[in-house]
């Protein structure tokens, strides 16, 4: 089974959780078109160094996966980790560009699971880990 590992930094600037209901349309767009750009780049650096990166996804319908998400926060504040989603689904837009899926839809990415990381992210940063890892299939 293949496994990626690809970690995004978000800046506080940038953040997004399910809890921005007072943020204007307009900043939320900008923030996810941020945040899927980060995913894109970093996603292509990780699919490279491991000589992934080529016109065919390494997962798809056929070879589907599941992703955990580990959130790191820059403070201990108490942080319910799936409150990332908004903010973790903008960069897994980003990974669907950057070929590492054909798509981000139930039959390729079969789980998303949101996790805290015990360890502190830089000051100003919040972490998001990507862990992908290939099913099985029964087929």
């Amino acid at each position: 089974m293949t496994s990626l590992e690809i970690i995004v930094p978000v800046r506080k600037a940038n953040w997004l959780t399910s809890n921005t209901d007072r943020i204007h349309w307009g900043e939320i767009y900008r923030r996810k078109s941020v945040l899927r750009q980060q995913g894109y780049y970093h996603a292509l650096a990780v699919l490279r160094a491991a000589g992934l990166a080529s016109e065919h996804p390494v997962w798809s319908a056929e070879r589907p996966c599941r992703v955990e998400v580990a959130v790191g926060m820059p403070t201990r504040r108490r942080f319910d980790p799936a409150n990332a989603s908004p903010a973790a689904k903008a960069v897994l837009d980003g990974f669907t560009d950057a070929g590492v899926w054909s798509d981000d839809n139930a039959k390729v990415v079969r789980s998303v699971i949101f996790t805290m990381q015990d360890d502190l992210s830089e000051p100003g940063t919040h972490r998001l880990r990507f862990l992908i890892t290939g099913e099985r299939t029964n087929e």
